[in-house]
């Protein structure tokens, strides 16, 4: 009886907390980053502040959450593409087109990963996106070595690079500058760069 108690307990827990984050990001998505404070995330889910306290947090917690879980969905969509079918560098091209993708449809959260709020996040968030890192780097490691790219130095450092110009591209989906790109033009540019870019690793052989 108790265990079946405690099970309710913690599934109502965890209802809560997801509600509390579906609802700051929901506010993200909405007004930024500056929008998503406690007391606005628990008049939206009709909680206490003392309730999004004890289920997830204060307010740096709170948007460490959301980035996080933002981050995970971004991982399963690269993984998806890390396992489609093609050569190692047709299957790069499609990982960082689902990069360019979820940036595309998440770009308050991107802001988020781009500018984390406090060192434990910058931290946090960092080591999950090392383990994509990570994971291009053996995928360029694999076409490397069968041929299929030319890398000009250690795949880990080509990796870091072609990631580092991937989040540059989703900058410009938020950033207020003059380069601001639109819905239409992102996707454009989006489409144009990862072409570049692996157009530019491209074995003699391959082409």
């Amino acid at each position: 009886m108790q265990s079946r108690s405690g099970d309710r307990r913690r599934q109502r827990s965890e209802a809560s907390r997801s509600a509390i984050i579906g609802a700051a990001r929901q506010i993200l998505s909405d007004g930024g980053i500056e929008a998503v404070q406690v007391e606005a995330v628990a008049d939206m889910v009709d909680m206490s502040v003392q309730t999004i306290y004890n289920r997830v947090g204060r307010r740096s917690q709170l948007l460490l959450a959301v980035g996080e879980q933002a981050m995970e969905e971004c991982s399963q969509l690269l993984g998806d593409a890390f396992d489609t079918q093609g050569t190692p560098r047709e299957r790069a091209g499609a990982i960082a087109a689902a990069y360019m993708t979820f940036a595309s449809e998440h770009p308050s959260e991107f802001q988020l990963l781009a500018n984390p709020v406090d060192d434990d996040a910058r931290e946090r968030l960092g080591e999950l996106q090392r383990k994509e890192v990570a994971r291009l780097a053996q995928l360029l490691r694999d076409a490397w070595q069968s041929g299929d790219m030319a890398l000009p130095s250690d795949p880990t450092q080509v990796a870091v690079a072609l990631w580092a110009m991937m989040d540059g591209i989703v900058a410009l989906r938020w950033k207020a500058t003059q380069l601001h790109l639109g819905q239409a033009s992102f996707e454009q540019v989006s489409e144009t760069a990862v072409s570049i870019m692996f157009s530019g690793l491209a074995s003699k052989t391959a082409e």
